[in-house]
């Protein structure tokens, strides 16, 4: 069994809240301004009308097959020979090998404050602050 909505008709209301004709000349106010007001379209489309991705999602072991390499704690090996698995979700982040080599050549070469030297060390570190999220 399907419920339909049944659209309310001014002239059938009744009550203190029933829609009164304005006079002469005058603005509808209030609700029998709702009620003349045109329906706008909304603003997001039906979800028939929305297409399906044609690309296909990685199941979650092909994600960890790709992703596990770019993480060194995570070729350790856990109890009963199985690959370990970190699931920390606030204390601390993993890294991945990426960001170990980053920031071990970073602390090798150009350790130094950001924006606020004039040497050699703090000019290559500045720059290579400004410049890290274009990578």
């Amino acid at each position: 069994m399907t419920l339909t909505p049944t659209p309310i008709d001014a002239a059938s209301a009744t009550g203190p809240d029933a829609a009164q004709p304005a006079p002469d000349g005058a603005a509808p106010a209030g609700r029998e301004a709702m009620e003349a007001a045109p329906m706008k379209a909304p603003l997001v489309p039906p979800m028939a009308s929305i297409a399906a991705p044609t690309e296909t999602v990685a199941s979650p072991e092909d994600l960890a097959a790709l992703t596990r390499p770019d993480f060194p704690l995570l070729s350790q090996i856990a109890c009963l020979g199985q690959p370990l698995i970190y699931l920390d979700y606030a204390a601390t982040s993993q890294k991945p090998r990426q960001v170990l080599e980053a920031l071990q050549h970073y602390y090798g070469h150009d350790n130094a404050n950001v924006h606020r030297g004039a040497h050699q060390l703090s000019a290559r570190a500045t720059e290579g602050f400004e410049h890290a999220r274009e990578k």
